[in-house]
C-alpha cells in the first residue's frame, strides 16, 4: 500500500555553503526533494476510517524507522511504532510492516510531538506536547512526559524532569512554563539534542488552547548521564539528568518574505552535527490549506542572536511543502526525511489522495 512518486527536483540554495560559517563560497550548497510518498501506519480497515494516522514524530536509526502518532491508537496498536526499513531503501520499504510498542509507560503518554537523538547516537528522546494539565488531578499527566532511552533500549524508557517517582514530567513542565513567562497555555512541538543540551521548540502560547499566538520560541536545558548501580533488567545503566530550562530565542519571520503564507509557527527543530547547525520547520494551517517551509541557522548564530535563513530554490523562491511538515530526521549525513501530519485533511501526492491510515513523507537530499 505504500505509494511513492518521484517529484520535480527542487534546488535549495543555502545562503552559506557550510553551516559553520557565514562566508559564502563560489560553490553553493543545494538540496533537492528526491522522493515523496505515503506511510501506512495501520490497516486501512481499522475503525472504518474513524481513526487517522497523524504521525508527528520520526527518527531513523540503525536501519529502523520510528514513528509516533499525535493521537491515541486503538488497541492492540499503539501510538509509538517502528518499521524495519527506510523509505530511502525502496526494496526493504516495500516489505516493511509496522511493529507497535507494547511498553506500558509509552502507552500511558498522549500527544507525542517529536523524536530526537544525541549527536553520538547513544541516546533517544521523545516528547509530548505539554499542552494541558489539570491541577489536583492526574487526568492529563500523559500529556506531560519527556522520555529518554539508550539506543536500542526503547522497552526501558526513562522519564525525565519528574518530581521523584511521580510518573510525570511535572518539574520540567513547570520550568518550561516559567521560562516562557508563566503563560496559562503553551504547546511544545520541537525537540533537538546537542552534545549536552536539549532544545525545545514552542509553537503556541497564550491564555487557552483556543486563544493563543503562534510562535517560533526556543528554550533549552542542559543534560548529562549519571551511572546508576543496580541488578534490574539493565544493570549499571546510565540515568539522564536535566538541568534548569532557560529561554533562548523568539524568532519573528513575518517580514522575511512577503510571499510566505502566515501565520507561521515552529513544528520541528533538528540538530545537524556534521554542519553544526539547526534545521527548523515552520508550518501554517488555514482550514484545509496546509503547508510548511524549511529554515536553517548555525549553532553559533542561535547563541549569538542571529537570524533564521529561509531555504530557497535556484530561482530565489521559498521552498514550500504542500503538507503540514511535523518532524524530520537524518537518514544519512546528507539526507533529511520529513514526516507530515496533515490532521484529517485529504492531501495529495500527484494523483494519489491520502487515506485515513496514511501519512505523507518527503525525502530531501542535501548536496555537497
Amino acid at each position: 500500500m505504500k505509494f511513492t512518486k518521484y517529484v520535480v527536483v527542487l534546488l535549495l540554495p543555502l545562503l552559506f555553503s557550510d553551516c559553520q560559517t557565514f562566508r559564502p563560497r563560489a560553490r553553493r550548497v543545494t538540496a533537492e526533494v528526491v522522493l515523496e510518498g505515503w506511510i501506512d501506519c495501520f490497516a486501512p480497515t481499522l475503525a472504518e476510517g474513524k481513526t487517522w494516522c497523524e504521525a508527528s514524530a520520526i527518527l531513523a536509526q540503525n536501519g529502523q524507522l520510528y514513528l509516533a502518532n499525535d493521537k491515541d491508537m486503538p488497541a492492540p496498536q499503539s501510538a509509538v511504532f517502528r518499521f524495519n526499513g527506510l523509505p530511502t531503501d525502496q526494496d526493504a520499504w516495500r516489505r516493511a510492516q509496522p511493529v507497535y510498542s507494547e511498553q506500558s509507560l509509552l502507552r500511558s503518554a498522549h500527544k507525542f510531538e517529536e523524536f530526537a537523538a544525541s549527536p553520538d547516537q547513544k541516546w533517544v528522546f521523545l516528547t509530548t506536547a505539554f499542552d494541558r494539565i489539570k491541577p489536583g488531578s492526574a487526568e492529563f499527566n500523559g500529556y506531560n512526559m519527556l522520555f529518554a532511552w539508550p539506543t536500542g533500549q526503547e522497552n526501558s524508557p526513562q522519564l525525565l524532569g519528574t518530581n521523584g517517582n511521580s510518573g510525570v514530567s511535572l518539574t520540567l513542565r513547570s520550568q518550561l512554563q516559567k521560562a516562557l513567562g508563566n503563560p496559562a497555555y503553551f504547546k511544545v512541538e520541537g525537540l533537538a539534542a546537542t552534545n549536552d543540551r536539549l532544545w525545545f521548540g514552542v509553537r503556541e502560547q497564550g491564555d487557552t488552547y483556543e486563544k493563543f499566538n503562534y510562535r517560533i520560541t526556543i528554550l533549552s536545558a542542559p543534560y548529562h548521564a549519571e551511572s546508576v548501580s543496580g541488578t534490574g533488567p539493565i544493570p549499571n545503566q546510565k540515568q539522564l539528568m536535566l538541568g534548569p530550562v532557560t529561554f533562548m530565542r523568539d524568532f519573528n519571520v513575518a517580514d522575511v518574505d512577503t510571499t510566505l503564507s502566515k501565520p507561521l509557527a515552529i513544528s520541528s527543530i533538528e540538530f545537524d552535527p556534521k554542519r553544526h547547525c539547526f534545521w527548523i520547520l515552520t508550518s501554517y494551517e488555514q482550514g484545509d490549506k496546509l503547508g510548511a517551509y524549511l529554515w536553517v541557522i548555525t549553532e553559533k548564530a542561535m547563541l549569538d542572536k542571529g537570524d533564521l535563513q529561509l531555504v530557497r530554490n535556484a530561482n530565489g523562491k521559498p521552498i514550500q511543502f504542500t503538507h503540514k511538515a511535523e518532524d524530520m530526521t537524518f537518514t544519512d549525513t546528507n539526507t533529511l526525511l520529513v514526516i507530515h501530519d496533515d490532521d484529517r485533511v485529504r492531501t495529495r501526492i500527484g494523483t494519489q489522495e491520502r487515506q485515513p491510515n496514511q501519512a505523507a513523507y518527503s525525502v530531501v537530499h542535501i548536496n555537497e
